[in-house]
C-alpha cells in the first residue's frame, strides 16, 4: 500500500448534516479539520474514519451489535 492509499479514510459513521459529515465520505491525508469540534459532542467519532482498504470489515462491524463499531455508530446518531 502506497503513503497515499494509507492517508485516505472514509467515514463508516452516520450522516452528521450539522457537522457537514456524510456517510462514506472520503478524507484524503488523514481527519477533517471539524473533527476536533465533533469529537466534543462525540468523544468517539475517530474510530468511525477507518483506511479504505478496511472498508468492508468496518462496514461488518458496524452493522453488528455489540461490536465498538456499532457502539460509535449508535453514539454518533445521537449527536
Amino acid at each position: 500500500m502506497t503513503d497515499s492509499e494509507k492517508s485516505k479514510l472514509i467515514y463508516v459513521g452516520p450522516s452528521l448534516r450539522h457537522a457537514q459529515l456524510m456517510r462514506h465520505q472520503i478524507f484524503i491525508g488523514g481527519y477533517p479539520a471539524k473533527v476536533d469540534e465533533i469529537e466534543k459532542s462525540c468523544p468517539n467519532i475517530r474510530e468511525l474514519f477507518v483506511p479504505i482498504d478496511q472498508l468492508e470489515t468496518a462496514e461488518k462491524a458496524v452493522r453488528t451489535k455489540g461490536t465498538p463499531l456499532n457502539k460509535y455508530f449508535r453514539k454518533a446518531m445521537e449527536v
